[in-house]
């Protein structure tokens, strides 16, 4: 995500319930990132440094033999935005859940939960 503020609220949040979280605030950053450290889960917001660059991200996250089957959570204020024309709608979506924007703490922690569960 590029918004500080919405880092700092959901590594509070996650960090509260025992969660390690890291964060990148670009599409390239976080790719650049799980180059060194393999993550658990993948949280993404859709409109970071371009309006689909985390949908970009996503995509490239599953087509690495490495990454592929990590569950992605996209968390974006997308479908409330002018931009939502611009979100693909008939393809595979390579993600796993998506919440929207404002997110609501307690739904997001059940929903990480519920994906790491799902591994």
């Amino acid at each position: 995500d590029d918004d500080p503020g919405f880092l700092e609220l959901t590594r509070t949040v996650l960090e509260a319930e025992g969660f390690r979280t890291l964060y990148a605030s670009s599409g390239p950053a976080a790719i650049q990132m799980m180059a060194h450290r393999t993550p658990d889960l993948v949280i993404l917001d859709i409109m970071m440094d371009g309006i689909l660059d985390g949908w970009d991200a996503s995509r490239r996250i599953r087509a690495d033999a490495r990454l592929g089957d990590i569950p992605i959570l996209v968390v974006s204020a997308i479908t409330t935005s002018e931009y939502l024309g611009m979100f693909p709608t008939d393809e595979d979506h390579p993600i796993d859940s998506y919440l929207s924007k404002p997110v609501d703490p307690h739904q997001l922690v059940e929903e990480v939960r519920r994906l790491l569960k799902s591994r």
